[in-house]
């Protein structure tokens, strides 16, 4: 079998790994080859807190548990009164979990409080808070989303400190979250690389050409296995 022929079967065999990966648990991957899995969110529901809240149900705000409800419409808002800052909420991820990705969606009613100058922080069990990221994210608007992407890490319980915000209606620093969730990590791949199994050896590469070129085959290759 030529090299030629090899990679004009190679090719579909790509892209069917791609949508075994889609058709199973996998949630999202991001550009560098990380995949993750959303986390059930009952657990964060139900042990969710925050720095405070607005007990006056007003445009479907809330205390911090509406950040999980799965309902947009509704979520954590801080009081309306507390506009000084910094906020927080955090809550348990009902286990050990190896995360590496928060998703923030803004209210779909009301438009303050959108999360601006934020600081990520897990900690594993009885273990310190240790802080996994700080950005400044854009402004996605009301009813938007965005993702907070951090080295993958063991963690049980989750925090987010929000230091400034953006607001339509208000000045100083509110917050809120419409919904937010954890993803785990199931696979990493470094962007470049590819595993596969040439006759059975297994082997990494920068290329397909390479990974062929390592695994020594001499004679014909009769069978390859992307891992």
């Amino acid at each position: 079998m030529t090299l030629a022929m090899l990679f004009g079967v190679l090719q579909p065999a790509v892209g069917m790994n791609e949508v075994r990966a889609e058709e199973g648990t996998v949630s999202e991957q991001n550009e560098v080859g990380v995949k993750y899995e959303a986390l059930p969110k009952e657990p964060m529901k139900t042990s969710a807190t925050a720095s405070s809240y607005q007990d006056s149900a007003q445009w479907g705000d809330g205390n911090a548990s509406l950040a999980f409800d799965g309902d947009v419409n509704k979520g954590w808002h801080s009081q309306y009164d507390s506009k000084t800052g910094p906020h927080w909420i955090q809550w348990s991820l009902g286990g050990v979990h190896n995360i590496g990705r928060i998703a923030y969606q803004v209210k779909g009613t009301g438009a303050n409080g959108r999360f601006k100058e934020i600081k990520v922080e897990v900690k594993n069990g009885e273990a310190d808070w240790q802080t996994v990221k700080e950005e400044t994210l854009a402004d996605v608007g009301q009813g938007g989303s965005c993702n907070i992407d951090f080295d993958a890490v063991e963690a049980t319980d989750v925090k987010i400190t929000i230091k400034s915000s953006y607001n339509t209606y208000e000045s100083g620093v509110l917050a809120s979250a419409g919904e937010l969730e954890v993803y785990k990590v199931v696979q990493e791949v470094p962007q470049g690389t590819v595993n596969a199994k040439i006759n059975g050896v297994e082997v990494g590469g920068e290329s397909l050409s390479d990974v062929i070129t390592k695994s020594g085959v001499t004679d014909e290759i009769t069978s390859i296995e992307f891992v």
